[in-house]
């Protein structure tokens, strides 16, 4: 009887096909990811929550980039959007929850890590850093750290990191 929502992020290519320029061949026009939503919307009920045009939209009015230009990931600004685009979705069906902090609200500090993945991967930690945003504000920073559940059949590289809010 629970709300089972999915969401497929998108890599940062997707949103930035300007800087990837023209070696990137699409040899299908429509992306399977969209074929494979549609489908989805056809032939299930599984509710897939598109955070695709809050991020197009994000890129248009923020100078800031959503994903790491040294990573496969999106930031934690670009993270924001995405949150904001999910709570709103859910809150069609459950009016109760809180709305997403407002973007103003948090302030955002730029800093340098060494945790960049394709940097990682090609074996150049720690010689390139990626950019960071980190959001500040008592309702973000507020979570605590969970110790981490035991899933045998979790395997990654990277560990798996389980954060609750204070505010249930």
């Amino acid at each position: 009887g629970i709300s089972y929502y999915i969401l497929f992020p998108r890599m940062s290519h997707y949103f930035y096909q300007e800087k990837v320029g023209a070696g990137l061949y699409q040899y299908v026009k429509k992306p399977r990811l969209e074929q494979f939503v549609e489908y989805l919307s056809k032939h299930s009920t599984v509710k897939v929550i598109d955070v695709s045009a809050p991020m197009f939209k994000a890129k248009q009015e923020n100078s800031r980039d959503l994903y790491y230009r040294s990573d496969s990931h999106w930031n934690l600004f670009g993270a924001y959007f995405a949150y904001e685009a999910v709570i709103k979705y859910i809150q069609k069906d459950h009016p109760t929850i809180k709305p997403a902090i407002p973007l103003k609200e948090i302030k955002w500090i730029e800093d340098e890590s060494q945790e960049a993945d394709l940097s990682k991967l090609i074996s150049l930690s720690g010689y390139i850093t990626r950019h960071e945003y980190l959001p500040l504000h008592a309702d973000v920073n507020s979570s605590e750290l969970l110790p981490s559940p035991n899933y045998p059949e979790y395997h990654s590289v990277h560990p798996l990191v389980v954060y609750r809010g204070k505010d249930t």
